[in-house]
Order: C-alpha cells, then structure tokens, then sequence
C-alpha cells in the first residue's frame, strides 16, 4: 500500500473518531443537559402550580383569622345575636369572599351557625364529613393541644377530600380581639377547589396544570427528584409534550388529590435541532479540512518522499552510488538523502550496541518504576491512616483543621464569605448506652453518609469533629445558603428513622447544628469561626435540640 493511501486512510480514520466523539459528546453529555434543564423546567412548572394552591389556603386562614379574633364573634357564641347573622352571616358574605363554608362551633364542638353553599345557584350543600350539628373532638380542623401555644398562631389548614371534591379549609380557635383568651370555640371557613377555581389558578401562574383523583396517574412512571417533600412522576406524553405528577397532601398528611402540569418540550426540540446543526457543520469542516489537508501533504511530503523511494530503489537494483536526487540540502527531506548513504554504513554496527543499550533501560526503566509505584501506595496509604476517620471513612480532625486553614486563605484572598456548620448527635450517649456501641459506629456512619450527600461541590468538606460531632466547612457559601443546607442535612437524618427512644427529643436520632459565616480578613482567624459555630451549637442545644442557630460576629 502507498504511503499516499495510509496518509489518506489515517487520516480519514481520525476525522471518523473525532467526529465519533463528538456525536458521543452530544449524545451523551450535551443532549442530557437539556434534558436535565426540561426536568427543572417541568419541577419549577409543578412548584408554582402548589405555590397557588398553598396561597389560597394561606388567604382564605388570613380570612378565617380576621374573623375568629373578633369580639363579636366571641360574643356570638353565646348571645346568637339575630343582629350578628343578618349584618354578616348572610350568602353575600360567602359571595363576596368567595368561600362555600362558614362554621362556628363552641368549645363542645357543637355547630353554633354553619352553613355550606354553591356559589352559583345559591343553594345549600350537605357533606357528610360537616354534619349540621357538631363536631366530633377528633375531627381533622379541629383545634387541639393549644395550651402551650400562642393563640394567634394556632391555625389548622390544608385540604380535606369531600363527596364534592377537595375542599381548602382552614380553621382558628375564636379569641378576643387582639387574639386574647380564653378560647370560645372554633371557626371553620373553606372553599371548594374546584375546575373554575384551578382555571383561575393556572392563568394567574401561567402554568397549565389539572387537578385529577389520587391514583389516576399512567401507570409506568419513574420516580424524579420530590417536590415539596411530595414524590413527582414523569411522563413523555410525545416529542413535544410532557406531564408531571405529583400528590397534594391532605390535611391529615394522607395524598388528597394528584397535580398534573403539561409543559411543552422546547427546551429539548431546540437543544435537538442545535446539535444536529453543529454536527452537519462540523461534518463539513471535517471534510474541506481532509483535502486541504491532503492536498499540502501531497506538495510538501508525498512528491518529495517518492522521489527518494525511486532512488533508493535504484541503487538496490544497480548498486551505483553515483546518482543524485537534486533535492535542495537545505529542507529536511535533501538532508534525509545526503545523509543516506552514510547512515547505510554504519547501520549495522549500532544495531547490535543499540539493542543492548535498550535492554538495559528497560530493565532499569521497569525496576525503577516498581519502585515509584510502591513508594505511591504507600503514600497514599500513610496520608489516608493521618487524614481519614477509621470509623466513618470521610476526613478525620487533622484534615479539617488543614483544610480550613487553606480555605480561609483562600477566602482572604478573594473576600469571599466562608461557612462552618458544626452538629452534634442530640444524647448520642444514652444511645450508646441503649443500643450499645455497635449501633451508635453504625448511627454514625449512616450520619457521616448524609452529611457527605450534601457536601457535594469539589469545594465543600465534611469531617468528623469528634466523637458524635461532625463539621462542614462551605467555602464561597453566605449564610442564607448554609442555612439551607444544614437545614436538609438536619431533615434528612430525621428521614432516617434511627430508633431513639432514650432521646428526650423525638423518637428517632435527631441533629442539632451549630452556623456561622465570616468574611475572612486580616482581623479575623478561623478559631472565631469554629467559637461562633461551636457557641451557636450550644445554644441550639440548649433552646431544645433538633434545630440549627446561626452565630453572627458581634460588631467590634
């Protein structure tokens, strides 16, 4: 084969793997992106949509609110004033404000005044679960277990599935004006959610979403990333449209209803029709590139490169060694022909003292390169006994105190806010001393997994402090951000589940975690920050465990 055809086929064969990667780089990389952005898109499209539905049940408890912390209604449940229903119990009332049930009930549970509507023909309405004469104290929108709590927050809201379709509901204890006790019974307002309702929803958010009965979800669907602690399901109704699902609970934490959102994919159409430009474009270039390439390879080399092949056939087949190519001394391909013949004579002696001289190095390359490779395990091995906590398998103490010593400077440098969190396993030793020690390493590791899941950016670091203490350290993070995140790092050990029944908490093994944020300067070292995170531990320990207090610095 010619060296002009091997030129040609390699070549060809590394445009062909190029434009191989390529197609795998959009494939693989570039299109998921765009799906990734679609998934949000689709996430944010569902957030909005039970963002409307949660702001109508918080107006229409605003609403209840005004009206049980009213001295005339207070009075109410005694006088059953004929002044009181004809100036505000009237069908105007629940026209105006748009609710279809107003209840009032005394401290009994009895139904003082109660009255149920449809809206557009006027006329009353039965529900089974609001029958006309009371209330049982087990009833989901009854207020109990308030004594210890400030009356003007004592609030239940949320919706509750009816015979008529879900219903908004909120009730309030009834106070005196100002929210002043004692409490006089209840007030009960709420408002179907019905299709006009939804419709009303969905063009304030523009959203296009539907309201459907739980378990009317296509079967098939994979689970995606939960919505408002609410698992969401996904489905490709087609190339241009996508519906996603999610379960709005019920005031008693039970799904009421499910939320469908229809979002069209043109994220995903555009992404599509971009790469396959790109692609067809760089096909092109591909090929032009080819022949230009060929084309100067074919001037500069290939013409020069034959020439020297004819001579050198020549001088095999006549054995004349007077003949001369002509080709110029000074280009690299003349001097490949002058020096020819006498690199053909002294050839064969080196040969022999160079395929001694390779064995040597081959050998001495491969033994020194054993050597390196063990002297890197076993680097590696010291720095992970010195770095890494035995018992959790992320960074130990030692590791911690050189890594934020690094990102302060780090920060110092670029003036960029810097965030510890600290927490602690609330009465890790009465569970120790409950489930033994064997339990509480594996409390800790399930921990230390956790915190590792959210200490995810290439810059976040999660050690263990000490004993059943764990520290994060969150470089280019302001407060707002590492709130967040210690909050979800809290949530999700609760979501664990770990049995602790000793803990004077809650009955599982719950977090409590200490914040702070600075500002790295010249003033400051990250001693005040591990003091103020180590100070608001403490206090979240002290205010009740199973929460996060943020320290800030007080101003000098």
């Amino acid at each position: 084969m010619k060296l002009k055809t091997k030129i040609i086929l390699i070549l060809s064969g590394v445009f062909f793997l190029f434009g191989s990667a390529y197609y795998s780089i959009e494939h693989f990389i570039i299109f998921p992106s765009f799906l990734r952005l679609e998934r949000y898109e689709a996430l944010e499209n569902l957030q909005r949509s039970i963002h409307a539905i949660d702001r109508e049940i918080a107006h229409i408890d605003s609403l209840c609110h005004d009206w049980a912390a009213w001295d005339d209604t207070y009075d109410f449940v005694e006088s059953l004033s004929g002044y009181y229903i004809e100036s505000n119990l009237a069908f105007t009332t629940f026209d105006d404000n748009e609710i279809n049930m107003l209840y009032i009930l005394d401290n009994n549970g009895t139904v003082v005044w109660g009255r149920i509507y449809d809206l557009e023909t006027g006329g009353q309405i039965q529900l089974k679960d609001f029958p006309g004469d009371a209330l049982p104290r087990s009833h989901p929108v009854i207020c109990r277990d308030i004594a210890s709590s400030d009356l003007s927050d004592v609030t239940l809201k949320g919706i509750i599935k009816t015979e008529k379709g879900p219903l908004l509901v909120a009730s309030r204890p009834i106070l005196r004006s100002g929210n002043a006790g004692p409490i006089h019974g209840n007030l009960i307002m709420a408002r179907f959610l019905d299709e006009e309702m939804v419709a009303g929803l969905a063009n304030q958010t523009r959203v296009d979403f539907k309201i459907l009965p739980q378990g009317s979800e296509p079967a098939g669907l994979h689970d995606m990333t939960p919505a408002q602690d609410m698992a969401c399901s996904i489905e490709t109704v087609d190339d241009y449209l996508l519906h996603i699902y999610a379960a709005y609970p019920g005031i008693s934490g039970d799904p009421a209803f499910l939320i469908r959102t229809t979002i069209p994919r043109t994220i995903v159409q555009q992404g599509f029709a971009t790469m396959r430009f790109a692609f067809l474009s760089m096909l092109a270039a591909m090929v032009l590139v080819l022949v230009v390439v060929i084309f100067l390879l074919q001037r500069t080399i290939l013409k020069p490169i034959t020439r020297l092949t004819d001579y050198t056939q020549s001088i095999g087949r006549t054995g004349n060694f007077s003949q001369r190519l002509g080709i110029h001394p000074s280009d690299e391909i003349g001097i490949l022909a002058t020096e020819f013949d006498r690199l053909v004579e002294t050839i064969d002696h080196q040969t022999s003292e160079v395929l001694l001289i390779n064995e040597r190095l081959k050998e001495d390359i491969s033994r020194r390169i054993e050597i390196e490779t063990a002297l890197q395990k076993a680097n590696q091995e010291l720095h992970d006994l010195a770095t890494i906590d035995g018992l959790t398998q992320i960074p130990n103490r030692r590791r911690f105190d050189e890594y934020l010593a690094l990102e302060w400077k780090r920060m110092t440098r670029e003036k960029k806010p810097l965030s510890l969190i600290i927490c602690d396993v609330d009465f890790f030793k009465h569970y120790n001393d409950r489930y033994g020690h064997l339990n509480g390493d594996d409390c800790l590791r399930m921990i230390a997994q956790v915190i590792g899941r959210h200490a995810k950016r290439s810059y976040d670091f999660a050690a263990r402090y000490g004993g059943e203490e764990f520290a994060i350290v969150l470089p280019c993070t302001d407060e707002k951000g590492a709130m967040s995140l210690a909050e979800s790092i809290r949530k999700d050990v609760q979501h664990l589940r770990i049995p602790h029944d000793t803990s004077s908490v809650a009955e599982h093994v719950t977090l409590s975690l200490g914040l702070s944020t600075l500002i790295p300067g010249q003033q400051l070292n990250p001693d005040t920050l591990i003091a103020l995170a180590d100070k608001a531990l403490y206090e979240a320990k002290e205010t009740g465990r199973n929460r996060t207090v943020v320290k800030r610095q007080t101003p000098s």
